[in-house]
């Protein structure tokens, strides 16, 4: 799973206010990123300034997925290695990234 950790401040993400820290996301452009690597991840969510980007988010456990559609803007890296941090709990491990679309 990645979970967002924090935003880039002045970012699309964290101007938007609609993606909020905790969010998982579970799909970027509609393409399923259970099982990615952080790489992988980067790959989707960078692209082009200015180009859109779709978002699928799931806030809270039980709560329905949400689409959030970004601008992509020059932030840096979607997913830094320093910030991959895996829990030891029930079910698959837990990614937290940041979000710099």
């Amino acid at each position: 799973l990645f979970v967002v950790n924090t935003l880039a401040p002045g970012g699309p993400a964290a101007m938007s206010d609609e993606v909020q820290v905790q969010d998982t996301l579970v799909t970027v452009d509609g393409q399923a990123v259970q099982g990615l690597s952080c790489d992988a991840l980067t790959q989707l969510i960078l692209g082009e300034p200015d180009s859109p980007v779709l978002l699928g988010l799931r806030r809270g456990p039980y709560s329905v997925c949400i689409d959030v559609e970004l601008r992509r803007a020059k932030v840096g890296l979607a997913c830094h290695p320093a910030q991959i941090k895996r829990e030891r709990q029930a079910g698959p491990p837990t990614v937290y990234w940041m979000v710099e679309s």
